[in-house]
């Protein structure tokens, strides 16, 4: 860019050591060298693995270089890298060395996920480094490749998954305590909740409504628990959907029976707490509308007797069902007041009238 070079030479001409004498081609170079951007800075997650893991451009990379490409996001780059490790050498010749290169890399891989599961437990922030070191910049050094465009992780969806699967549990636990000890952790790795699962598929499959209703009032369960717990969880064992080939009039058989009122829910857990709706506060429209309208007995009973059918109604709206109202009392107003000229109007034409006839009665007198 032109114009940034003559704004550095008009720079340069300011500063006492180039006064003296002139600016040369060299000193020129060097003084946009050094105003420069960093061009770590401008990288993303993604073009930083890339050329980690690519065999041309980390080999020219410095130790420091490196350790910039991780800090660019330290919370991401080295699962960017065990994403992506085996990739870049997927298409090199395979022998015992290649293996046995691949299980240092998942070796050091593994110690900077210890290194950094103590960072983030005992707030040890100085072991950065060596998690670096660990997780990303040694396994790249040691497998690299080419590699087109890295891969997202798929840990963090698949964390995920784990985090709703925990929950799904715990919450199977909490209703399966009352006749089985079986334990939130050890609910699907013993085989419990695909037992389970089977005993009350089996009677749906045979359209045996009664008997999977009785199955679930053994547990202490609804019907929910089977179709979303239990169903989501052999779907994350097994990738079946087996509830959903059941015949839809069986589900609707089933749904009717369990809402029949005749099964009792042994445990309830507490509702989980939303977010309340933010009613508007110093609400002005409807505030001078309350101040400016009338208090009459009539409107008073009257609101009296809305406010017992809508008082469910007005805790969850709030201040926009005061403001309705305060629009239907100046609608109100407004009819009142547009009615009262509308009376006034015959006495002003019998004025008129009268007034138009005294000056024949003065005529006649005259006469």
């Amino acid at each position: 860019d032109v114009r940034h070079v003559l704004n550095q030479l008009q720079v340069m001409a300011k500063i006492p050591q180039y006064q003296a004498s002139h600016v040369g081609y060299m000193d020129m170079k060097e003084r946009l060298h050094e105003i420069a951007k960093d061009s770590s800075i401008m990288l993303n997650p993604f073009e930083a693995c890339r050329h980690l893991l690519t065999s041309s451009v980390v080999q020219k990379m410095s130790m420091r270089d490196k350790f910039d490409h991780f800090f660019i996001d330290l919370n991401l780059m080295h699962l960017m890298v065990q994403e992506n490790y085996l990739n870049s050498v997927s298409k090199k010749p395979i022998d015992d060395q290649f293996l046995e290169t691949c299980a240092r890399s998942a070796e050091c891989i593994a110690l900077g996920d210890i290194v950094n599961d103590r960072i983030r437990g005992s707030q040890e922030w100085s072991l950065l480094p060596d998690m670096g070191l660990l997780g990303a910049i040694y396994p790249a050094s040691l497998t690299n490749g080419f590699v087109s465009f890295p891969e997202f992780p798929k840990f963090l969806g698949n964390f995920s998954k784990m985090g709703r699967a925990t929950r799904l549990c715990a919450e199977l636990q909490a209703h399966l305590r009352l006749s089985s000890a079986v334990q939130t952790k050890t609910m699907v790795s013993s085989g419990y909740a695909e037992r389970l699962y089977r005993n009350l598929m089996k009677p749906l499959q045979e359209d045996d409504v009664a008997g999977a209703a009785a199955v679930l009032d053994a547990y202490g369960l609804q019907l929910e628990h089977l179709a979303e717990h239990l169903n989501e969880l052999m779907q994350h064992a097994t990738q079946m959907d087996e509830f959903k080939l059941v015949d839809p009039k069986v589900k609707a058989a089933m749904t009717r029976e369990m809402n029949s009122g005749g099964h009792a829910v042994k445990v309830v857990l507490p509702a989980s707490k939303k977010r309340r709706v933010a009613v508007p506060e110093g609400d002005d429209i409807g505030d001078e509308a309350e101040k400016d309208a009338p208090a009459k007995e009539g409107e008073e009973g009257d609101d009296a007797e809305g406010a017992k059918g809508t008082g469910d109604d007005d805790s969850i709206v709030g201040g926009l069902v005061r403001r309705a109202k305060a629009k239907a009392k100046r609608a109100a107003s407004s009819s009142t007041a547009a009615s009262k000229p509308a009376k006034r109007e015959p006495e002003k034409a019998r004025g008129k009238a009268a007034g138009k006839s005294e000056p024949a009665a003065k005529r006649a007198r005259k006469g």
